[in-house]
Parts: C-alpha cells; sequence; structure tokens
C-alpha cells in the first residue's frame, strides 16, 4: 500500500487518507482530510465572511441565475388551463430576464 507524509502534520499516512488531485504528480493533495477538516473548522469566520461578501457584490446576479433555473425547471402544464390573461403576466426583460 502506498503511503505519502501531510505537508501540515508531517505524519506519514495512507494515500486514502489524502484527496485526490489531477495536477499533482502523485494524483493526491499534499494535506490529509484531517489537517483540512481542522484549517476548515480554524478559518471557518474567514470563509463565511468571504462567501458573504462574494454573495453580496454578486447578489443581482445569482437572483437573476435563480430566477431562470426556476422559470427553467418549473412545470408550466398548470398554466395551460388558468386562459390567456395569466400568461401575460411573465415577460422577458432587455436582458433576457424572465420577472413574474
Amino acid at each position: 500500500m502506498a503511503v505519502k507524509v501531510c505537508k501540515s502534520c508531517h505524519v506519514e499516512k495512507n494515500v486514502n487518507d489524502f484527496g485526490l488531485h489531477s495536477s499533482t504528480a502523485d494524483g493526491y493533495r499534499s494535506v490529509c482530510y484531517e489537517c483540512r477538516r481542522k484549517e476548515r473548522a480554524d478559518n471557518q469566520e474567514v470563509i463565511n465572511s468571504r462567501r458573504r461578501e462574494l454573495r453580496d457584490a454578486n447578489l443581482d446576479e445569482a437572483h437573476c441565475r435563480a430566477r431562470e433555473y426556476h422559470h427553467a425547471t418549473t412545470n408550466e402544464s398548470w398554466l395551460t388551463g388558468l386562459g390567456t390573461e395569466m400568461l401575460l403576466v411573465g415577460f422577458p426583460s432587455q436582458e433576457g430576464h424572465w420577472f413574474w
């Protein structure tokens, strides 16, 4: 069985304790699962604040993507019995996004 040394804890471990990484020579990450979990737990506030900043900076795009996804995945067969006046509620904007 192949072994590898973790760059964070410097312990020799089985390669199954490392995540896959296609751009490395051996095909595995340099830090083991356990150390990666610990690093994420220690930096959770920083990670969350970065995610919040990105979300707030791209909020309009996220809403448009969500609207488009909802429109693409919604079963619209229930609209057929409502009449044409209900079908006129949804309309595309200049950018091609649908508003309801």
